[in-house]
């Protein structure tokens, strides 16, 4: 896997998708981000079994690829690098190299291939709200919400879909 782009859009993606990952897990390779670059586009994923979040950007993908890195790891090294282009190259052994300006890491990925599938989503069972909306909403019904975990169905909000009349 070999791609390049800028660094604010490699960290905007990895703070959303490293929300997802757990801090310790049995399963080593749910601490880390699925990277996945096909065509012109990089595809970042954490998933923690119960929760997922996937994001994309368009990317300069050179060489197509899938890798799953550290998460905290290389979230770290991403928030430092310098204000410029980042380039990622992983070789055939799995050893991925970081170049950002001057700044050169090496880090070593694992396969993604024991990477857990997201559930896929019907697209005709979803649902397009513009996000101000959204935290209106939320922001008007979070007060009622239970942080007591021995009943979940109370930590939630219900959210009703009729059809326009």
């Amino acid at each position: 896997m070999k791609f390049s782009c800028e660094k604010e859009t490699l960290l905007n993606l990895l703070n959303i998708a490293s929300r997802a990952v757990t801090g310790k897990s049995s399963m080593p390779l749910l601490e880390g981000l699925l990277l996945a670059a096909d065509a012109d586009t990089l595809t970042i994923t954490g998933y923690d079994l119960s929760m997922g979040i996937r994001t994309t950007a368009q990317v300069d993908v050179v060489e197509p690829g899938r890798i799953v890195l550290n998460s905290r790891l290389f979230c770290d090294i991403v928030r430092k690098l310098p204000q410029d282009v980042v380039y990622l190259e992983t070789d055939d052994k799995l050893m991925t190299t970081i170049k950002c300006g001057r700044s050169v890491f090496n880090l070593m990925a694992s396969e993604a291939d024991e990477y857990p599938a997201l559930a896929d989503v019907a697209s005709d069972k979803g649902l397009s709200l513009p996000q101000p909306i959204l935290k209106s909403m939320i922001a008007q019904t979070i007060f009622s919400v239970s942080d007591n975990e021995s009943k979940p169905i109370h930590t939630g909000c219900l959210f009703e879909i009729e059809a326009a009349a």
